[in-house]
């Protein structure tokens, strides 16, 4: 397909509930700039501990693309939606790249930010977004509110 992806932005995509995988690699299959943030878990199960890989932001997952050719990334078997604004995507450019949407358990990280001076701060150390750091945490609570 030949995608030229150096240019475009960056757009969260919204996709089916633990088909993040999946739908990354269809998608750069077809030529797309994937970015799929990953944490380590430790599982246990009845017989055996064992660590898994397990998505940073559970139902979201990032991709450069045009955003006015949006129809091959929509087709993509497990993308639901591209976020944004109504029907136009949001690609977070001009309110700066560092926030992205975060969805998930967030519970009990919230009740940590709840004590003054315990702010976390969050460094990507891998990926595309290497570098970037986010200390605010009402920028990131501010995020996860508008997406509920």
């Amino acid at each position: 397909m030949g995608i030229s992806n150096q240019q475009w932005p960056w757009f969260a995509l919204l996709v089916r509930a633990s088909r993040e995988k999946t739908a990354s690699l269809l998608l750069e299959n077809a030529g797309y700039e994937c970015y799929l943030p990953t944490s380590k878990y430790m599982r246990r199960w009845s017989d055996r501990i064992k660590e898994i890989e397990v998505p940073l932001f559970p139902g979201y997952l990032f991709c450069r693309m045009n955003p006015h050719n949006r129809l091959p990334v929509l087709m993509t078997p497990g993308v639901i939606q591209i976020v944004g604004v109504g029907k136009n995507p949001d690609s977070r450019r001009g309110r700066g790249d560092r926030r992205h949407p975060a969805r998930g358990k967030k519970r009990s990280f919230d009740n940590a930010l709840a004590v003054p001076g315990n702010r976390p701060v969050v460094r990507i150390e891998e990926g595309p977004l290497q570098g970037l750091t986010e200390s605010s945490s009402n920028q990131v609570r501010t995020e996860a509110r508008a997406l509920r």
